[in-house]
């Protein structure tokens, strides 16, 4: 019986399906290789080949506006920052929500956020369990997603954090940082989080005033 893809399917979501399933098939054949799996894979989902599959999931992703994982340079985060985007995928988690969208994120960042960055939100009074009361969506008190269940971002989310890596290249910085992140945010005009953080005055002005102090030394050349 066929597998059903999702509605938005993620490439690395059935890499990593075809990873899984290639450890089932050395069980039975330790000369199995990957491109075995993910041969299997695809005719699970109806497709001749790996190709295919691979080819109608990046076509959904362009008629939807999506942006590759290689363009969002996740290579150059730091440790905060990624720590931040972990922190965003418990946020979506906790509401119940499939998928993590960039209020999620501002959530993450301000839990992840260390010293410099810390003292930022500080200042501006803002800490996380008022940001959440200003967030809670309708749908707060469901369920919490559970962890196997992938949630991705959402194509607002990831404008944002493609943004965000274009701020970095402007500025001539290696690293992307949460700094970065909220500039990000701050780019999307109308979206929660870019109203959020104007009403809290924390603006792209004030943000790229203060860049040197926000980028944490120990994370400069991370």
């Amino acid at each position: 019986m066929s597998r059903q893809l999702p509605e938005r399917p993620s490439l690395d979501h059935l890499r990593k399906q075809a990873k899984v399933l290639l450890r089932e098939l050395k069980r039975r054949d330790p000369g199995a290789r990957l491109t075995a799996a993910q041969h299997a894979l695809a005719l699970e989902y109806g497709f001749g080949s790996w190709r295919d599959l691979r080819a109608h999931v990046r076509k959904l992703a362009d008629e939807d506006g999506e942006v590759s994982s290689v363009d969002l340079a996740f290579n150059r985060y730091t440790p905060t920052a990624k720590l931040a985007l972990f922190f965003s995928r418990d946020e979506a988690s906790q509401e119940g929500r499939f998928s993590i969208e960039p209020e999620h994120v501002l959530l993450g960042s301000i839990r992840a956020g260390r010293s410099s960055t810390a003292r930022f939100f500080e200042d501006a009074h803002v800490s996380i369990d008022a940001a959440r009361a200003q967030i809670a969506a309708p749908g707060r008190g469901a369920e919490p997603v559970p962890y196997s269940v992938e949630i991705p971002f959402s194509s607002t989310t990831r404008l944002v954090l493609l943004a965000a890596t274009g701020e970095a290249d402007r500025l001539g910085h290696h690293v992307i940082a949460i700094a970065h992140l909220l500039l990000g945010m701050l780019d999307r005009h109308g979206i929660l989080a870019s109203s959020l953080l104007t009403g809290w005055g924390i603006t792209a002005q004030r943000i790229r005033e203060d860049i040197s102090d926000l980028l944490d030394e120990r994370e400069r050349d991370s």
